[in-house]
């Protein structure tokens, strides 16, 4: 290989490849020294909601199915053909009180009465037939025996057949005085503002004593029976024998297609039972004039019919003082995730009070405006550092 050859391929790489390692380290020499900085930790973002503190009315939510607040079924006392019949006698009828339900022919119940007035007359003859007899006995008797100082025999002067008439008396008085019931007995009505529930009567039919006519049911009022989680008894104020306090409010409300309509009602007692398979008691809620037949202009709406499957809301007890705050906000064992004003984690022991459906009320631990963090965060450390994400205070 010539020298030129050798320059080529061996001498001028290692002269080229020397300078560029010569200026490297010239200007990695010159090079100033890299500025160190301290890193901050922004902190974990979380999204905190403020705690209220206020009042509050406990309200309780049950369902229930109306009922009759008094049901009753007509049976006839005596037995005979029926000679009237109300007109609103008939399956969802309205009848007032006092109105005559039907009439029982009542001719042979007023020959009963006469029959027992002229027995009632006989026996006054009787008695006054045998008081005269009696008298003229007596004196009889005193005559023949002036000086007698024991009385005469009681059959002498008739004292058993007084004491007989007088019995027949006192019969024929009880028969009069039956025989007018019957009579009385023959018309019908209705022991209280009612809505005919069935019936089963018509003119010319021959009805037996006890056999069912009708049900009626009382429209004055209606009632109501909720069961209830025995935690939410003490919510609510139940009248008791012992305790005659009023009961709780209570709204009543259905919805029918697009009406809505609502009721207002009242805790009136309890069935004083838990139920074996729910183990849930029962408040029975009372509602006035269910059929609104007292109000003046009723209007488009339903009415609370016997039967109605009802949603209920329960005017419970007043709380004051009471902190409220999101459900999801508390933790494990009661606890809630506080940001502090240093924007730190603290973890803070509560005794909550109720459960509402998407809040927790707390009677302490808390005070009203402290942020409470919704976040959840896997590895919560007492003094962890926070921030607030954009836009969720």
């Amino acid at each position: 290989m010539t020298f030129k050859g050798i320059l080529t391929k061996c001498i001028l790489p290692l002269l080229v490849v020397g300078i560029g390692v010569l200026v490297m380290r010239t200007m990695s020499m010159n090079r100033p020294a890299a500025e160190k900085k301290q890193r901050i930790n922004p902190g974990i973002l979380v999204q905190v909601s403020p705690a209220r503190s206020d009042s509050r009315q406990i309200l309780v939510s049950a369902t229930g199915t109306v009922q009759p607040v008094q049901e009753v079924e007509i049976t006839p006392q005596v037995s005979g053909k029926v000679v009237e019949v109300h007109p609103q006698l008939v399956a969802g009828g309205y009848i007032k009180k006092q109105e005559v339900l039907f009439r029982i022919e009542d001719a042979d119940y007023r020959l009963a009465v006469d029959k027992a007035q002229t027995s009632i007359t006989q026996a006054h003859s009787e008695i006054a037939i045998l008081e005269s007899k009696a008298r003229v006995a007596l004196a009889e008797w005193q005559r023949l025996y002036p000086s007698a100082q024991e009385k005469p025999n009681p059959l002498v002067v008739y004292e058993p057949q007084l004491e007989t008439a007088r019995a027949v008396l006192a019969a024929a008085r009880t028969s009069l005085e039956q025989a007018k019931l019957n009579v009385a007995r023959t018309e019908v009505s209705a022991p209280f503002d009612a809505l005919v529930r069935s019936e089963q009567l018509a003119v010319g039919q021959y009805i037996k004593a006890g056999s069912s006519i009708a049900r009626l049911a009382a429209t004055e009022a209606a009632e109501i029976v909720v069961p209830l989680p025995l935690e939410e008894m003490e919510w609510v104020a139940v009248p008791r024998h012992d305790r005659p306090v009023k009961g709780s409010l209570a709204l009543v409300r259905k919805t029918s297609g697009s009406i809505h309509q609502e009721w207002q009602g009242r805790v009136v007692r309890s069935l004083g039972e838990i139920d074996a398979r729910s183990r849930m008691a029962r408040l029975v809620i009372s509602v006035d004039d269910p059929y609104r037949l007292r109000q003046q202009d009723t209007g488009a709406g339903i009415d609370l019919s016997m039967g109605m499957f009802v949603d209920v809301i329960i005017s419970g007890k007043q709380l004051d003082n009471i902190v409220s705050l999101p459900r999801i906000a508390l933790r494990h064992k009661n606890t809630v995730w506080i940001m502090d004003d240093n924007d730190q984690l603290r973890i803070r022991s509560v005794s909550p009070l109720r459960f509402e459906r998407d809040e927790v009320l707390l009677s302490h631990g808390l005070a009203g405006g402290e942020r409470i963090i919704l976040t959840h965060l896997t590895a919560a450390a007492e003094g962890m550092k926070l921030r607030i994400q954009a836009g969720r205070e």
